[in-house]
């Protein structure tokens, strides 16, 4: 196991501490381990997608979708001529149902509370769903989120922004393929969820592109005095070999609980071989966990940048391979507080258990910690292990 470090320590009242341990004897629990991240919004929030759109001057008269005569991309077909609505206003009042290819192309697209968009799969099919530049909301809750059922696929582009989903993206049919890129998911409980939150079979996923895109959380939830985002992205259960490869790109988390939550929500979790890369991605105080690892999984986490995360930039309990090599870990005074003013860079296996030690590498990675504020004593773990 390598271990390169480089520390740039700029304030007397940072303390590093670094834990290296290779033997099987139950580790200690730090009375520092159990501290929860302490968050608040600004007094004044940006403009919600619903707010921006109640502004313009100019409404056009509003598809209707998810109604009789409307429930498929087939309707639409029947009743338009084409598959793709451009430079529309539609409203989502019921479930609507994508059976072979649809897209929205600088839509204002306002969804009932509790509806789902579903691209419905097949044997033989490969329905796609394209959101091309549109900008998908619900203004009195949340709505349920684009369900991809089997062989399903979804793209994901140009400027897009999905708000108020309970999950925006959910990749629970078999044999998914996803390509995101350049979307803001604001607001929304999840992002994207890989996998199932039922005890059924996992699922396997393809992501052909991520990249460019943006997972925050402005204001609280619809219906919420202070719900913040739980997960960016949440990977459930997958069932045989799901690669993960490239969650890229200059991706930013920003102000929201987790940025990638691999592990134990709503229901037990089943990673069969699942590789999960994580390259060139931006952390910026997140409030809780950068990147959680419960289960066993292969998981590289290359040349990232962790931003004054509240609790731990990278948490991993147990580990078939683990890679983290030139990230970028900062704090400084702007870091989320908590209640013991401690952090973690890099926290592998706490439980001292369940652990290959020859598949991991934690190397070539840099701490900058410039704490200026002597009102306050900050401890860093730089790594802990």
């Amino acid at each position: 196991m390598r271990h390169n470090l480089t520390f740039s320590l700029l304030s007397l009242v940072a303390l590093f501490t670094s834990q290296m341990s290779t033997s099987t004897l139950l580790a200690q629990t730090l009375p520092e381990c159990n501290i929860e991240a302490l968050f608040q919004f600004p007094p004044q929030y940006p403009k919600t997608l619903c707010q921006r759109f109640q502004e313009q001057q100019i409404q056009p008269a509003p598809i209707i979708l998810g109604v009789p005569g409307w429930q498929t991309d087939a309707d639409v077909l029947a009743q338009t001529g084409s598959s793709v609505l451009t430079n529309k206003t539609v409203f989502v009042q019921g479930n609507f149902n994508v059976l072979s290819n649809f897209e929205f192309n600088n839509c204002w697209v306002i969804i009932s509370p509790g509806v789902k968009i579903i691209v419905n799969g097949g044997t033989t099919t490969q329905p796609l769903l394209t959101i091309d530049q549109s900008r998908l909301f619900c203004c009195t809750g949340l709505w349920a989120g684009i369900d991809l059922e089997k062989n399903a696929r979804v793209i994901t582009r140009n400027n897009s922004e999905i708000e108020d989903a309970t999950t925006a993206v959910i990749a629970d049919g078999e044999a998914n393929t996803l390509s995101l890129n350049n979307t803001t998911f604001n607001r929304n409980r999840v992002g994207v969820q890989l996998g199932k939150t039922t005890t059924a079979v996992g699922t396997s996923i393809t992501m052909v592109g991520f990249s460019n895109n943006k997972f925050t959380c402005t204001s609280p939830l619809n219906t919420t005095v202070n719900e913040i985002t739980f997960a960016g992205i949440l990977v459930q259960r997958t069932i045989g070999t799901t690669v993960l490869n490239g969650i890229e790109g200059r991706t930013k988390f920003i102000k929201i609980h987790h940025g990638i939550y691999v592990g134990v929500h709503l229901q037990s979790v089943k990673i069969d071989q699942t590789f999960l890369v994580v390259l060139n991605c931006e952390f910026d105080r997140v409030i809780q966990k950068g990147i959680f690892a419960e289960p066993r999984m292969f998981l590289t986490v290359t040349a990232n940048k962790f931003i004054n995360n509240g609790t731990h930039c990278i948490d991993v309990l147990r580990s078939s391979q683990l890679q983290v090599v030139l990230d970028s870990f900062i704090y400084d005074d702007n870091v989320i507080p908590n209640g013991k003013n401690f952090y973690y860079g890099v926290r592998f296996n706490p439980s001292g258990s369940d652990i290959v030690f020859n598949d991991q590498n934690i190397a070539d990675n840099t701490f900058y910690i410039t704490f200026y504020n002597q009102a306050k004593f900050e401890r860093i773990h730089g790594i802990s292990m």
